[in-house]
Parts: C-alpha cells; sequence; structure tokens
C-alpha cells in the first residue's frame, strides 16, 4: 500500500553522473505530505518504514509512521530545499538526497490477513 497514493517524487530528476555547473532549483521549495491509513478489519500491520531525519545546510528530510489506536496508522513525510542554486560541489550530495526522497517516500505498508 503507497501512503501518498504517488502524489510524492517518482523519481530522481538528477539523472548525470557528473556535472560542472550548478543545480538550480528556481526557488526554495519544500513539500508535505499526511495521510492516515485505516487497517481493514480481519488484518494487521505486518511492515511500515523506519523513521527518518535529515537535516543539514544543503535539505531537510522528515519521515515518520506511528501506529494509532482503532487500526489507524499516520504517516508523514516533509522535504525541503533550503537553497535555490546548489553549488557544483554539492551535486553528489543533492543527487543522493533525491534518491532518499525517492526511495523513503515511496517505500510501501504491509498489511497481512489475520488468522
Amino acid at each position: 500500500m503507497q501512503p501518498f497514493c504517488n502524489f510524492n517524487l517518482a523519481k530522481n530528476p538528477l539523472t548525470q553522473p557528473v556535472r560542472n555547473y550548478p543545480v538550480d532549483i528556481i526557488y526554495k521549495k519544500s513539500s508535505k505530505f499526511q495521510t492516515t491509513l485505516s487497517i481493514p478489519e480481519g488484518y494487521k500491520l505486518a511492515k511500515k518504514p523506519s523513521d527518518l531525519k535529515v537535516e543539514n545546510s544543503l535539505i531537510k528530510i522528515l519521515y515518520t509512521t506511528d501506529t494509532l489506536t482503532n487500526g489507524l496508522v499516520n504517516v508523514v513525510g516533509n522535504y525541503e530545499f533550503k537553497k535555490d542554486v546548489y553549488d557544483v560541489v554539492n551535486y553528489k550530495e543533492m543527487k543522493y538526497y533525491f534518491n532518499v526522497i525517492v526511495d523513503k517516500f515511496n517505500e510501501g505498508i504491509v498489511l497481512i490477513k489475520e488468522i
């Protein structure tokens, strides 16, 4: 089950192995996602994504999943690019962080039928 229904970033926009000019994302961007999933009767939560927190001078990434009462799972994901232009020396780091965002925000929640 995809918690953010494919509204999140699906692929890394930085595809070049090396870059010789800055990464210009035009303006500082942030995206926030939140969903509360109801576990259907007769099913239980088998696997949920682990929490993640990254914060440095380039980016902030926060992803949490909380199991609530009454069979609900709350999933929150935020990421914020702290600059509008990233220097060439930061390209590999930014490419890595984009991969982290794509991988984490597309991780599924697994339910199994109770016996």
